[in-house]
């Protein structure tokens, strides 16, 4: 099979020599796409995968077998898939779509679609069997819009380790030395900011960013990073975890991007706690195998923690002692909790590649033997 892929492998050749600018636009606007993208192309083997971005050629995806479509938050009220109509209503081949999710404030619906977007959605239902989605709150809007053909999957992102169980141990007053934070660039990471610095106070703590373009030029070193960073933002952003052990320049040495999903594991394995607003960032680690803490924000982030039972916190009832909430989080009992939900959601997630007469790799078959032992 010639299969087309809207995503990347995960990682972006000589990204060394590539401008940020342009980095930036192939990840689709956040690096934490690339963790789903590797995911995905670890679990499908073909003849020959090519790789197109979210406004491909239908001409060239119809020269494919095939295409399947890696979706992230596109149900939003405030993102019209409506330019995109055209695009998808001209691919013959196959589409098989998968990761589509909501976004939308903390405790609230998504509210009404463009008109664009419900027309594209339902064409998008009418051209595959089942669209895998994140959560059950995508699954209702989209059933609010005659849409039925859904399949809750969570996110791909969470097979990307076959012995993932042996990894996990619970929580018992853990030695906290270094820290990897995923947090959004915005006022609602300041709470957790706050905890971090309460309750370890003295741990180097690496800021791992996603987004907005500015941080990732600050985390590149880029050399015109002073025209478009906006430092009082930033000193909002980082201002909670100062104190005296911790000054805002070391901080800002301490921001990280990545580019490669194979890199962004490994260097996971290296801390000893990671937590964070992020939901792709926090799931590098998890699969890493370290204590992880997802702080739930919004709406994306809440049905995908409770789509698969993920430890997690709401960033609005945060304590600061973090030492009780990880115990509570992350205990045998939880864990056990997680690992069974992802195991009822790996057996969905190879009916869906089933259904879509798409093959498994070995290492995807590797993940289903010992998720069986």
């Amino acid at each position: 099979m010639k299969l087309a892929v809207v995503g990347t492998p995960g990682f972006i050749d000589r990204s060394y020599q590539t401008r940020t600018e342009t980095l930036f636009g192939r990840c689709g606007n956040n690096t934490g796409n690339l963790v789903f993208w590797y995911a995905f192309q670890s679990h499908v083997v073909a003849h020959e995968k090519k790789y197109f971005p979210f406004h491909f050629n239908p001409v060239e995806v119809n020269k494919c077998d095939a295409v399947v479509i890696l979706y992230a938050n596109h149900v939003n009220s405030n993102f019209d898939l409506g330019p995109l109509l055209d695009r998808l209503d001209a691919v013959r081949v196959p589409v098989i779509a998968l990761g589509l999710g909501l976004q939308a404030k903390l405790d609230s619906s998504v509210g009404s679609l463009p008109e664009g977007s419900v027309e594209y959605l339902k064409l998008l239902a009418s051209k595959t069997e089942t669209i895998g989605v994140r959560g059950a709150q995508t699954a209702k809007a989209l059933h609010d819009i005659g849409i039925d053909n859904t399949a809750v999957l969570g996110c791909v992102s969470n097979f990307m380790t076959s012995d993932l169980g042996h990894r996990l141990t619970p929580w018992k007053g853990h030695a906290v030395n270094k820290i990897l934070l995923s947090n959004d660039y915005s006022n609602v990471s300041n709470a957790l900011n706050q905890a971090i610095n309460s309750s370890f106070p003295n741990a180097h703590v690496e800021n791992v960013v996603q987004a907005p373009l500015e941080l990732l030029k600050l985390a590149r070193n880029d050399a015109d990073v002073d025209a478009g960073l906006d430092r009082e933002r930033l000193h909002k952003f980082l201002a909670p975890l100062v104190n005296p052990e911790r000054s805002l320049d070391s901080l800002l040495q301490s921001v990280t991007a990545y580019f490669d999903a194979r890199a962004w594991l490994e260097k996971a394995k290296a801390y000893d706690l990671a937590l964070g607003t992020r939901m792709h960032g926090n799931m590098i680690a998890l699969q890493a195998g370290r204590p992880t803490l997802f702080c739930v924000h919004d709406a994306r982030t809440d049905e995908l923690c409770e789509a698969m039972c993920l430890p997690s916190v709401r960033i609005d009832v945060l304590p600061l002692n973090l030492e009780e909430w990880l115990e509570e989080s992350l205990s045998r009992d939880a864990l056990n909790t997680y690992l069974e939900r992802r195991e009822e959601l790996f057996a969905d997630y190879l009916q869906f590649l089933g259904r879509a007469n798409l093959a498994i790799t070995p290492r995807l078959k590797t993940l289903l033997a010992k998720a069986r032992r």
